[in-house]
């Protein structure tokens, strides 16, 4: 098995290039709210297993009040496929990044 080395430590840097601090953090969320209720509701909608009474008392004990979605409840599709949720996180994780580091 072969050993990884590095090329260059932290001391090979310029003083200024070691002196790397985290000056502020912030976070966004995307744009569409859903209650943890309009969640429950629309996985019980397709998915038989969210209709179940333990399934719903999760949901309504689990402390959440609302939940972000990068998609509109109108938009949902219960059987995406990877290739589509890809698309869809693509597009909205710019904006969020942006967002955030605007705010940070």
């Amino acid at each position: 098995m072969r050993s990884l080395q590095l090329q260059h430590s932290p001391r090979d840097l310029p003083k200024a290039g070691r002196d790397v601090r985290v000056r502020s953090i912030a976070t966004a969320v995307p744009e569409h709210v859903w209650t943890q209720q309009q969640v429950i509701d629309l996985l019980s909608e397709h998915f038989e297993a969210y209709r179940r009474p333990l399934a719903q008392q999760l949901f309504a004990s689990a402390g959440i009040d609302e939940r972000h979605f990068a998609l509109a409840r109108e938009a949902f599709d219960p059987d995406p496929s990877a290739d589509a949720l890809h698309v869809l996180y693509r597009g909205a994780a710019p904006a969020l990044a942006r967002r955030a580091a605007g705010e940070a």
